[in-house]
């Protein structure tokens, strides 16, 4: 189980990711609108889109910070991350 959950919607909050973090993007319901995981600071392990043709890739999470507008639209990433990671 989790142990601790941090949230956040800053951008200069998501400069400590640790890997294995699992990063939510919510929308301003608390929609949950992507997903993606944490393998190195500042990289994550993305796909964008639920078809075959859309890749696996790893990506700065710069390039997806406001991942379909959840950001600036009153949204925010929900960091879920284990207290002990291994």
């Amino acid at each position: 189980m989790l142990d601790s959950i941090v949230e956040t919607q800053e951008a200069s909050e998501l400069d400590s990711l640790q890997p294995s973090d699992v990063l939510v993007w919510k929308n301003q319901a608390g929609e949950g609108i992507h997903a993606a995981y944490c393998i190195a600071s500042g990289f994550v392990f993305n796909k964008m889109g639920q078809s075959w043709e859309q890749p696996w890739s790893v990506i700065d999470i710069k390039e997806i910070l406001d991942y379909a507008e959840v950001i600036s639209g009153g949204g925010k990433i929900v960091i879920y991350r284990k207290s002990n990671p291994e």
